[in-house]
């Protein structure tokens, strides 16, 4: 199910080649509440070298905007769609992209700001530490991000685990830190540390994105 204040449909695959795919979907980008053309062109060159996405939206009241990445993927692996969703407080849908190489679960996300699309900072981009790239699973440590709304504000919750130990019991310490949406960016609210089990169902709430209302294309 879509979050609230935003009108989705399922991804649709458009017309592929073997070195060129493409994904369609709709969904309010540009938060003026009607949808809008999300189109992510992911190419490979015959040589085999680096592939690259391009993703666009053009919006309902004419403007369009494009974002290009460089990627390590391969057309035999998956798209690295992730999914069109509610992440930060502000109005419109933001999309987010895998990024993932070798054991990084790493994603990028994009929103529209000023009539174009622009990256997203994870919640721990903070004053010392800036990056783009946010960071869920990192080999053996489980990590992610789980987002809430309370009384109409916009949260998330990141999960950063330690390497897994197998004794006496398979878990990992974790620290939990808790982020609210205030003046177009996100401000520390608490950390909490914990041991948790290493198992699936205790990583879920967070793993990657959770609270978004994100719709997968598989």
């Amino acid at each position: 199910m879509a979050a609230a204040g935003v009108t989705t449909t399922p991804v649709a695959r458009a017309e592929e080649s073997p070195t060129e795919e493409r994904l369609v979907a709709r969904a309010d980008v540009d938060g003026d509440g009607r949808r809008d053309s999300v189109i992510q062109t992911t190419s490979w060159p015959v040589d085999g070298t680096r592939a690259h996405t391009t993703l666009t939206v053009k919006g309902s009241a004419g403007r369009t905007s494009s974002v290009r990445l460089g990627l390590e993927v391969h057309p035999e692996f998956d798209t690295p769609w992730v999914g069109v969703g509610i992440v930060d407080g502000k109005p419109g849908a933001d999309i987010a992209i895998d990024i993932t190489d070798d054991e990084v679960e790493r994603f990028r996300v994009f929103t529209w700001r000023s009539g174009r699309l622009v990256s997203l900072s994870p919640p721990e981009s903070q004053r010392g530490h800036r990056t783009a790239v946010w960071r869920a699973m990192d080999g053996e440590q489980p990590g992610g991000y789980r987002f809430f709304t309370v009384r109409g504000v916009r949260h998330v919750e990141r999960l950063v685990g330690s390497d897994v130990r197998d004794h006496p019991r398979r878990e990992f310490r974790a620290v939990l830190t808790t982020y609210r949406w205030s003046k177009n960016t996100w401000v520390p609210v608490k950390t909490r540390r914990t041991t948790m089990p290493a198992t699936e169902k205790a990583i879920r709430p967070w793993a990657p994105f959770t609270g978004t209302g994100m719709r997968l294309p598989w």
